[in-house]
């Protein structure tokens, strides 16, 4: 009987715990989706709508163009009875910035800050069209435990000109081969823009730009000017105007191109890798023209230890060399062929050539 008493009351107090379990997580639950909290110091609790207010139509922006930089004022007032201080204004998008981020506000009082939205840092659409939605959000230090919903900046992102390469690649020509072919590209316009006006950053491309009726653009690129060896890079700027001859902000497009020394070394380094002390690296060089031209190497120039350069064969093609390298040292250790080429005109270029090993000890096995 004891026993079965035990465990009524045993059963009873495991119900009586998951009722109260249950009270106690629906009135946690509760107060979250009230947005109330307690600040710890004691008062009245701090709603998460009622502690700071800025107008919902500074919010609302409009519609901006893709490239456009937005910047305005907007007043942040203080609606609660005790200072308000934020620690942090950040930003859902790394296209908004918002100045100052560390503000103090006093009771009833209203301060001022500076929003910054880079519309061409937006996510791009590939629709003339497409919708922002920003959320700024502010860090409330005091009052403690205080927190403040986002607010939500929305508006519409307008695409002016839209190249179909976003970096045009104009490759890697000989140095001889220059003025290069006019290169053509095309891109599409909003129906918003009216005549375009397009420069580049360089004064040796000029761009022109051919309106095909309804359909897409060309831009020509043409060589005016000779360029010495390497990479290059420069801008073409198409600045759009509106149906009623606004300027609007102008879109840039990126053009990237290398210019090479005619005559190329096969392989281009003479990489002998990982050697022990004592050993002997050899490997075949051969030198050809990237257009074709015949010539000859008439001289070679060596600068590293134990660096050692044969001619093995020539063709009306290719020259052929073998370089030889004794591994005397340990350690990363760079050598340099300076050959002399010679066309058939009489012009003399220089072509270096980098040798380089890793010496390592000898095994001794």
């Amino acid at each position: 009987m004891r026993k079965h008493l035990f465990e009524v009351a045993k059963a009873r107090s495991l119900r009586a715990l998951i009722w109260v379990s249950v009270a106690v997580i629906l009135t946690f639950w509760l107060s979250n989706r009230l947005g109330v909290r307690s600040p710890s110091g004691g008062g009245r609790p701090v709603a998460e709508a009622a502690i700071l207010s800025v107008p919902e139509e500074l919010l609302n922006i409009g519609e901006i163009w893709e490239n456009e930089r937005l910047k305005w004022v907007a007043p942040l007032k203080n609606v609660t009875g005790e200072e308000v201080e934020v620690g942090d204004i950040v930003s859902t998008c790394n296209c908004t910035s918002v100045e100052p981020r560390k503000l103090t506000i006093p009771p009833g009082e209203t301060r001022e800050i500076c929003i910054t939205i880079d519309a061409s840092a937006t996510k791009v659409s590939e629709t003339e069209r497409w919708g922002l939605e920003v959320g700024i959000i502010p860090v409330i230090i005091r009052p403690k435990e205080a927190r403040l919903p986002p607010w939500t900046i929305r508006g519409l992102v307008r695409r002016t000109v839209r190249f179909y390469e976003p970096v045009l690649d104009l490759g890697s020509h000989s140095q001889v081969a220059q003025p290069l072919p006019v290169r053509k590209t095309s891109f599409v316009a909003s129906s918003a823009v009216g005549s375009m006006r397009v420069v580049t950053d360089v004064p040796g491309f000029r761009a022109e730009i051919y309106n095909h009726g309804d359909g897409p653009h060309e831009l020509r690129l043409e060589q005016k000017a000779v360029l010495p060896n390497g990479r290059h890079r420069f801008n073409v700027v198409v600045t759009p105007e509106s149906l009623s001859g606004d300027l609007l902000p102008p879109r840039t497009l990126p053009v990237v191109l290398t210019i090479l020394n005619d005559f190329q070394p096969t392989p281009p380094l003479a990489v002998f890798g990982a050697r022990p002390l004592g050993d002997t690296a050899e490997e075949t060089v051969s030198f050809s023209s990237l257009t074709n031209r015949r010539f000859q190497v008439v001289g070679f120039v060596v600068k590293g230890k134990g660096l050692s350069v044969e001619k093995m064969r020539a063709d009306k093609d290719a020259e052929v060399f073998l370089l030889k390298q004794q591994i005397e040292q340990l350690g990363q250790n760079e050598g340099k062929v300076t050959f002399t080429m010679k066309d058939n005109a009489g012009t003399e270029t220089e072509v270096p050539l980098i040798a380089s090993y890793l010496g390592v000890e000898a095994s001794s096995n």
